[in-house]
């Protein structure tokens, strides 16, 4: 399995789209994840607005590990070790980046992806992040941060 890629195949623009992708240490999961940058979500083209990231934790994370979300303008604007709380489980998704650079959405202009980071070697550990997006965007006010 591999990294969620959005824009996905037949989405149109001004449409807004919502998926789920799994992440964690367990070869079962979408993307498997170790020490260093992990990509989850591929932004295969420009005009993407992620309105925003919201997380489950399935299994606590290794606590001696660093967590941290973003992309490669900013390797925390999604999520840190705090916002994201990925120790202990929940049952339900929220959200991602309350208080984060992100937090408002952002607009990609051009190709990148969304990076789980870790620091530390991870022996547990596993989530989803939920992710509403739209494609063929080109208001660049979008990326105001509230």
């Amino acid at each position: 399995m591999s990294a969620l890629i959005i824009p996905g195949f037949g989405e149109k623009p001004g449409g807004v789209y919502r998926k789920v992708v799994s992440f964690g240490v367990s070869t079962t999961n979408d993307v498997v994840v170790a020490a260093g940058d992990n990509a989850i979500i591929n932004i295969t083209a420009p005009g993407v607005f992620i309105e925003g990231l919201e997380k489950q934790c399935i299994t606590g994370f290794t606590a001696s590990c660093a967590l941290l979300m973003g992309d490669s303008a900013d390797s925390d604007g999604w999520g840190t070790d705090t916002a994201m709380n990925l120790a202990a489980s929940a049952a339900v998704f929220s959200n991602l980046a309350a208080s984060m650079a992100y937090a408002g959405g952002k607009l990609y202009t051009d190709t990148d992806a969304i990076l789980f980071n870790i620091t530390g070697a991870p022996a547990a550990g596993q989530a989803k992040v939920r992710v509403t997006y739209q494609v063929g965007v080109s208001d660049t006010n979008l990326n105001v941060t509230p």
